[in-house]
């Protein structure tokens, strides 16, 4: 059965989108609104003289969106976040069952790996290990295989910082330092201050020099005690409980709340150590695409739970205060 042809409106808004420099196709737009991507022309009759089909405000943005990011194989949850990082108007209905969706398929695919990462170095027979140090030990190990060079840097750095401070030095600072903060990301089994001491001495806190991958290193923990400082719970509890509630269905975020939540992770990435290739922005890549839908519903759940004006930065401050603190007190004790 042959197709109709398009629309007025239809034909209209191709040729909008291809001013753009963008091609769609009368088929594209169809499978679209199927999908409940692209809202339908709405038609006003006209009593003899018939009846209008005009475009929904936003509907040149969205289907330019849309077709810039359309490749062979891309589902309505690739296309619905990719078009929202570009902020075009995806229904707000729409992009909460997208980042449900994109959250719940992101934890299935980090637990898998985690998974085979165990398989490939298990645990030697007749070891037991806490649980929460064995799977910290995984995620170390996978975090750990960045450039040598580097590593062996921020490795010499920490020694030489540890061993300034009077501590016991380790041969893997920065894995032994991961796998602490990691494990003890968690209200039932959190970090002693002569632990969180040590590391602190072993990245230099509160030095401007401090190493990109020193930093993404210690903030973890940081970012999990600035959170148990100003809302009284501890990092991971929170984000596990957040993500959980996207997954579920029990969290419905506004287009507002989640712009703010990403624009708030991208003006201070760079306190993460990440690069400025990495910021959280438009982008074509789906891997990227999926995990920056996931951060940013998970840290808009937050931000409901912090005081009012306080964001990432608030936190990672909260965090390092109490961290100068616990270091401050040690310092004191061992004197």
């Amino acid at each position: 059965m042959a197709r109709s042809a398009p629309s007025k409106a239809d034909r209209e808004l191709i040729a909008a989108v291809s001013a753009a420099g963008v091609t769609v196709s009368a088929t594209q737009l169809e499978r679209w609104r199927k999908l409940g991507l692209l809202p339908r022309a709405s038609q006003a009759w006209r009593g003899k003289y018939g009846s209008t089909c005009s475009l929904p405000e936003g509907s040149v943005e969205l289907a330019t969106a849309l077709g810039r990011h359309a490749r062979r194989g891309r589902g309505w949850v690739d296309l619905a976040l990719l078009a929202w990082l570009e902020g075009a108007p995806v229904k707000v209905a729409l992009l909460n069952r997208a980042i449900r969706t994109s959250t719940r398929d992101t934890l299935q695919m980090a637990l898998a790996t985690i998974e085979k990462e165990r398989e490939a170095h298990p645990v030697p027979e007749g070891m037991e290990l806490d649980p929460h140090f064995e799977t910290a030990e995984v995620v170390a190990r996978m975090a750990d295989r960045g450039p040598v060079r580097t590593r062996l840097q921020v490795n010499r750095e920490m020694q030489a910082r540890l061993r300034a401070a009077g501590y016991e030095v380790p041969e893997q600072p920065l894995r032994d330092m991961m796998t602490a903060t990691w494990a003890h990301m968690d209200d039932d089994n959190p970090m002693e201050p002569e632990e969180a001491a040590r590391w602190c001495a072993a990245v230099g806190m509160g030095d401007k020099t401090l190493s990109q991958m020193g930093r993404s290193g210690t903030v973890g923990w940081v970012l999990s005690r600035g959170l148990r400082e100003l809302i009284g719970a501890n990092g991971r509890r929170v984000f596990d409980k957040g993500a959980q509630q996207i997954v579920d269905g029990r969290a419905f975020l506004g287009r507002g709340e989640l712009d703010a939540a990403r624009a708030d992770l991208a003006a201070h990435l760079h306190l993460l150590g990440i690069g400025e290739d990495d910021q959280i922005s438009a982008t074509d890549n789906t891997l990227v695409c999926h995990f920056v839908a996931y951060v940013s519903a998970v840290w808009a759940l937050v931000l409901r739970q912090l005081p009012e004006g306080t964001g990432l930065l608030g936190v990672l401050r909260a965090g390092v205060q109490a961290a100068q603190s616990m270091t401050s007190q040690q310092t004191a004790l061992a004197a």
